[in-house]
């Protein structure tokens, strides 16, 4: 589930990334004023949408009682093989 979180972060990282290239070239090289508003908020309105969803899915979906330390040693967490 931890490595689900982390990669479920990656790609919002990722996403927010691809997110700001777009606003900067699109203010950059093409729109003006009005149109530049609306793309602006609907990219982060999307972005805002993602990371809450997430996040909230991460606080109710995880067993947060399971990773505890005392449990991890009782499930092997931290054997390697």
């Amino acid at each position: 589930m931890i490595i689900a979180v982390i990669f479920n972060t990656l790609i919002l990282i990722v996403y927010a990334s691809l997110v700001l290239a777009i606003l900067y070239h699109y203010r950059k090289y093409s729109l003006l004023g009005d149109r530049y508003r609306w793309v602006v908020n609907i990219f982060l309105m999307t972005t805002i949408i993602l990371f809450v969803l997430s996040y909230l899915i991460i606080i109710f979906f995880i067993d947060w009682e399971s990773l505890k330390p005392e449990n991890l040693r009782e499930q092997n967490f931290f054997r390697i093989f």
